[in-house]
């Protein structure tokens, strides 16, 4: 047993040491002519480092770049292609972002304000997602914002191109054809299992979100399409900004959604479900918007997810999420009025740092601010204003990466380190079949083990539910049921879940 647990320990300590390595440089804008040269973070050394690099592209607001588990760049991305770590371009990565055709400009990159996301493979150490929107074609604007029809995911394997990587799958949809904001659009924290990865989408100007599991296997689960916010007689605001994130430990879950109100969710990181929301209204002295309307840039948990932070442009707010009058305890930490520009600046982005301070980007990337000590209450938090000021200015690229260094819910349902709680679903225990299917699907599971069967649609509807018998075998009709991709669950009673897609075709 003893030598089990030592090598338990040293798998554990090199996940960890991996983690935290993933997320050492940050780039934050660029320097000023030649067109390729950015200003980055260095945190390698355990304290912010602010260097110049000249990269294989110019980046205005999409970047995404990760490093190896010894500090070392892999790759990076402007939101056009992906770049290896000796700044080529990984060949099969170009124009990734343009489903709709096109000649588009790889070197100088897509201006969309939400960055790539890029995601370890849960057990593949050198496989990596890139979940991204698309830009050009159908990625369009009007006097309210920005908007999209679809989400994809790429994946980039390091096995290829002799270690330098390229991208084995290009643009797998996530979303189509509906309209989601490419601010802030997105969010993600780890499954409970420490392993696969959720992904909470909101819709534009409809109080709802799509949550998603990506897994080993490269299938998108869609649990449900599940309520959110919710009218309440609140005047819908037209501009078209979404803001939405999770705490550092994934269980709580914040967003604005349009309606002047911050939500504040609870949320489940074994079943992916939503519950006991707080509202935050936001204030009407700080307009940002078109026709007077107040919107933030973006909201931010402290380390240990007792603060919540609002970057409202005109001042950065902060909330105590302990007490039992969260709207009572808002302190404005920073206040453009104070600024030495006048008030003529503002405060935007905000990303938790390796050194667990949180950086705020500034007057238009051209300065950051520092909030020191993101857990302390009020001014004891230590705001501040113009940390860092860079010459000449540039675009604010800034960093959207998910909490790298989070894991398993230790002794949960969930928790696979001791037990497998969502699985391939080829393996033995469940079966699902036949694929494609017509009038019947027939369910298999251990005997003596009873479970259930839940079938949704792609919007993430349910569209049938049964039960499947100790017997452990069982014929469920599809009469009624259209053609078309679904994606099952079936759960058994021990919790253990199989998730996977089937496809119903009748010609």
């Amino acid at each position: 047993m003893k030598w089990w647990l030592i090598i338990y320990l040293c798998l554990f300590a090199t996940l960890s040491l991996n983690a935290q390595n993933e997320v050492k440089e940050w780039i934050i804008n660029k320097a000023g002519a030649p067109y390729n040269v950015h200003r980055l973070i260095d945190f390698r050394s355990g304290l912010p480092v602010f260097t110049w690099d000249t990269l294989g592209c110019n980046i205005n607001y999409s970047a995404a770049l990760i490093d190896n588990q010894y500090g070392n760049r892999l790759f990076y991305s402007n939101g056009t292609s992906v770049f290896n770590r000796k700044d080529s371009i990984m060949p099969n990565s170009t124009n990734y972002n343009y489903p709709y055709g096109g000649n588009f400009d790889s070197i100088n990159g897509a201006g969309a304000r939400a960055s790539p996301t890029i995601l370890p493979f849960p057990s593949d150490s050198l496989k990596y997602y890139l979940v991204h929107l698309p830009s050009g074609g159908k990625f369009w604007t009007d006097a309210y914002g920005w908007a999209s029809p679809s989400l994809y995911y790429s994946v980039i394997d390091m096995n290829l191109q002799n270690g330098l990587g390229d991208m084995s799958l290009k643009r797998v949809p996530i979303i189509e054809n509906d309209t989601i904001t490419p601010a802030s659009i997105y969010t993600f924290t780890r499954h409970g299992n420490g392993k696969d990865w959720w992904l909470v989408v909101p819709r534009m100007n409809v109080d709802s979100v799509y949550i998603f599991l990506l897994t080993d296997t490269g299938v998108v689960k869609y649990p449900s399409q599940c309520t959110i916010g919710g009218n309440q007689g609140d005047t819908l605001v037209i501009y078209r900004r979404n803001v939405i994130r999770f705490s550092q430990d994934g269980s709580k879950l914040g967003a604005y959604f349009q309606r002047q109100k911050v939500y504040v969710y609870d949320f489940n990181r074994c079943t992916g479900e939503l519950s006991d929301s707080v509202t935050i209204p936001l204030p009407t002295d700080c307009i940002s918007g078109p026709s007077g309307y107040m919107f933030i840039d973006d909201l931010l948990f402290s380390n240990n997810n007792t603060k919540l932070y609002l970057s409202l442009r005109c001042r950065v707010e902060q909330y105590d999420l302990t007490v039992s009058d969260i709207n009572g305890s808002k302190v404005a930490v920073y206040s453009t009025s104070n600024s030495p520009m006048n008030g003529n600046e503002w405060v935007g982005y905000m990303h938790s740092g390796p050194d667990r301070k949180i950086y705020i980007s500034a007057n238009n990337g051209a300065s950051l601010d520092v909030i020191n000590f993101p857990d302390v209450s009020g001014s004891g938090c230590q705001y501040e204003h113009m940390a860092y000021t860079f010459p000449n200015g540039g675009s604010p690229c800034f960093p959207f990466y998910p909490n790298y260094e989070l894991g398993p819910l230790q002794g949960s349902i969930c928790d696979t380190i001791s037990t497998v709680s969502i699985h391939d679903p080829d393996i033995e225990s469940v079966k699902v079949y036949p694929n494609p299917a017509s009038d019947v699907l027939t369910v298999e599971v251990l005997p003596g083990n009873s479970a259930g069967l839940i079938l949704r649609n792609a919007l993430g509807q349910v569209v049938l539910q049964s039960a499947v018998p100790e017997s452990g075998k069982t014929q469920i009709p599809l009469k009624g049921i259209p053609d078309g991709v679904y994606f099952y669950e079936v759960i058994d009673d021990k919790k253990v879940g199989s998730y996977g897609k089937v496809v119903i075709q009748r010609r």
